[in-house]
């Protein structure tokens, strides 16, 4: 676990489990990618929390950019 306040990126791996209702369910994972926050986050609310942020996609020498359920994703 890490918080990180302020303007500093983070890097890391990234993995994102769909769990769609209908339609397929994929899972994606980036090896590298560089996450950094993109607005503010509310505390108290009547509204639906939202974690805004950005994420830039790096690549590592001997892996793909983008894996989808294991497989290199190539669109």
């Amino acid at each position: 676990n890490r918080i990180i306040s302020g303007n500093t990126p983070f890097d890391g791996a990234l993995q994102y489990i769909e769990t769609n209702p209908v339609g397929p369910k994929r899972t994606f994972l980036m090896p590298r990618v560089r996450l950094s926050a993109n607005g503010d986050f509310t505390l108290k609310s009547d509204e639906w929390q939202t974690l805004p942020f950005s994420i830039e996609i790096l690549k590592l020498a001997q892996y793909e950019a983008v894996y989808v359920d294991g497989e290199p994703y190539t669109p």
